[in-house]
């Protein structure tokens, strides 16, 4: 922060190519998204897609049948809408998506609490979040560049900024509809995210009574809460679950669990920093720098604004390992895909904890400390593009999945229209470990493949 109201030009510059760096940092994370293909779970939706004669039909076929995540078929239909190869465009459209709930939600939230953010240190923030949410993702590709992962793990992180920005507005009757509507589909992706939701509404339900915030921010936090509750009750009953709890081991969970769920927490915390030591630093760098120079005229935080956050995001990582825990016990720790909103709010907290320290030791800025924070810019818009410069080499490899599964989906295509219904076609690596087509006609995944094409079978030479 600033104390003076007038940031200098050169900081300004600063704040803008900051964002510049980030923002093409993301630019290149999208166009790995257009090599995004159709794979495992995602042959599944799409049967389920072609086979139903409307999104309504879609969702109980699969809620009565073998998932509770009802909102996944509603994202996974409305997007089939423009076609099957809107597979290439997704990543890039939510990507977009998150950066711009975020800096919604970061500039609703200075305002709530009356400090004076610049736009464009609040823009830095959403761009620096989304990219390092999205390069410390423990399974990058299952969470960021593959369908199911998208609408299971990334969509419910931005519905969350849609609902701050919108229980912060204080809305009216219009807006309270779309905050049900949001944290209805939002409870309704997956019960990791579910169960944080829940932790992070009925904490911030919590707080808002008890610091007396205004009426209609009370309301707003108390119609998510509800809906989310509904959400949970519905994700709960889903006559599916018996199929799928039919094929998991009997449920690990004891009293002595509960120690469980707050040591993989811990250990997520901890084995994120030592997996991205260097990401975790320039994350707190870029929260530093905009705390030094994105408030105007706000007082300090106290020193128990550092504390509060991390005991909070702890609070809720551990409510994020809770359902594995639940079915699983001490083989519970989440798997990667699944620990990708964890990802994301041990980011949010390091790069609030930044800006805390950034805001609590601002001074006006001499000419020497102004130069001085321009290298310090320069420094940290290195990252997004030498991380560019490293990861490009993997470019050709992602091209290659991509033309080898357009090759074997033309093939495909063409064999069917010959009428051809059972075919055995080249297997494929399939990218990010996950499950590919099988020499076995009945695997799950050959299965799905083959309604998903229109066939009989659908299998891969041996």
């Amino acid at each position: 922060m600033m104390s003076n109201s007038a940031l200098p030009r050169r900081l300004t510059i600063a704040l803008a190519l900051l964002a510049g760096a980030f923002l093409l940092g993301l630019a290149y994370l999208m166009l790995l998204g257009t090599f995004s293909r159709y794979w495992a779970d995602d042959f599944c939706y799409l049967a389920n897609f072609q086979a139903s004669p409307n999104l309504l039909a879609a969702v109980q076929k699969s809620y009565f049948s073998w998932s509770n995540r009802y909102a996944n078929v509603i994202l996974f239909n409305a997007a089939q809408i423009f076609g099957r190869r809107v597979v290439t465009a997704f990543p890039a459209a939510l990507i977009t998506l998150m950066a711009l709930s975020v800096f919604l939600a970061i500039r609703q939230v200075a305002q709530a609490l009356q400090l004076r953010l610049r736009p464009l240190a609040a823009l830095c923030l959403a761009l620096a979040l989304t990219f390092f949410s999205v390069l410390q993702a423990p399974n990058r590709f299952q969470a960021v560049f593959w369908f199911t992962g998208l609408v299971t793990y990334f969509a419910p992180l931005i519905f969350w900024g849609w609902l701050i920005f919108l229980i912060l507005r204080q809305p009216r009757w219009p807006a309270q509809m779309a905050i049900a509507a949001l944290a209805l589909l939002a409870a309704g992706a997956s019960e990791t995210t579910l169960v944080v939701q829940v932790t992070f509404l009925s904490l911030w339900l919590f707080f808002a009574v008890l610091r007396r915030r205004q009426r209609r921010e009370i309301t707003g936090v108390s119609v998510a809460w509800l809906f989310t509750l509904l959400g949970f009750l519905a994700v709960l009953l889903a006559p599916g679950n018996a199929v799928r709890l039919s094929m998991l081991p009997e449920r690990q969970f004891t009293l002595a669990s509960i120690a469980l769920i707050f040591r993989f927490a811990a250990d997520f915390v901890l084995g994120q920093l030592r997996s991205f030591p260097l990401p975790a630093a320039f994350t707190f760098g870029v929260g530093f720098f905009a705390g030094l120079t994105g408030f105007s005229g706000a007082p300090k935080p106290s020193a128990a604004s550092f504390l509060l956050p991390a005991a909070l995001t702890y609070l809720l990582l551990a409510s994020l390992v809770t359902p594995s825990v639940y079915v699983y016990g001490r083989f519970g720790y989440p798997e990667a895909r699944a620990l990708f909103p964890a990802a994301y709010l041990l980011t949010a907290l390091i790069l609030l904890e930044g800006v805390l320290l950034g805001w609590r030791l601002a001074r006006p800025p001499a000419a020497f400390a102004t130069l001085l924070l321009m290298i310090a810019a320069l420094l940290l818009t290195a990252y997004p593009i030498w991380f560019i410069a490293r990861d490009a080499r993997f470019l050709p490899q992602a091209q290659g999945y991509a033309r080898d599964w357009d090759l074997r989906d033309a093939e495909v295509q063409q064999q069917r229209q010959q009428g051809h219904l059972n075919l055995t076609v080249k297997g494929i690596e399939s990218p990010g470990g996950l499950g590919e087509i099988k020499p076995d006609p009945q695997f799950w995944i050959n299965r799905c493949a083959a309604d998903s094409y229109g066939l009989d079978s659908l299998a891969i030479f041996p």
